[in-house]
């Protein structure tokens, strides 16, 4: 008499077991195709990156002077363009401009769980010796990205 309502409770938890939105999951987004730079949160990473590393020379420059060096450093990560495409067959290109200046990055693409391993293996038409090893990560939907180990933050690409 009362094994019917259990069951529909049962039945409830079992099918909200998978409910949720765990957006970090592998699955959730294939990663083949081409992704771009979220323009808006490397402009701010950059922006934080030059005052953490200027922000006591810059006190010193007077405002026009600051404003000036300011606007330039905006317009050239403004026109930055980003885009990384991973195909199907494992293969990748990085397509990375800066004010007058294209690289073009090649090489092989794996993915285990929510890390893809780029390998880099040609820049520019020259072959890379030793290939260069990039981890990007999978989060919430976008890829980020850490050039080198160096640079101070990672790179979110979108996909398109």
């Amino acid at each position: 008499m009362h094994q019917a309502p259990l069951l529909v409770l049962l039945v409830l938890v079992l099918t909200c077991a998978g409910c949720g939105n765990d957006s970090d999951a592998p699955g959730d987004v294939s990663v083949v195709g081409t992704w771009t730079l979220d323009r808006e949160n490397y402009v701010a990473g950059m922006e934080e990156r030059w005052l953490k590393e200027f922000g006591s020379t810059l006190q010193e420059l007077p405002a026009a002077e600051l404003a000036k060096q300011k606007e330039s450093l905006l317009a050239a990560w403004e026109s930055t363009e980003f885009d990384l495409a991973l195909n199907e067959i494992g293969s990748f290109q990085v397509t990375a401009t800066r004010e007058d200046t294209t690289d073009v990055i090649r090489g092989t693409w794996t993915q285990e769980g929510d890390a893809v391993l780029l390998e880099e293996t040609e820049m520019n038409g020259e072959p890379k010796e030793p290939p260069v090893r990039v981890q990007v990560t999978l989060r919430d939907g976008q890829l980020l990205y850490r050039p080198d180990p160096g640079f101070p933050f990672p790179i979110r690409l979108k996909k398109r």
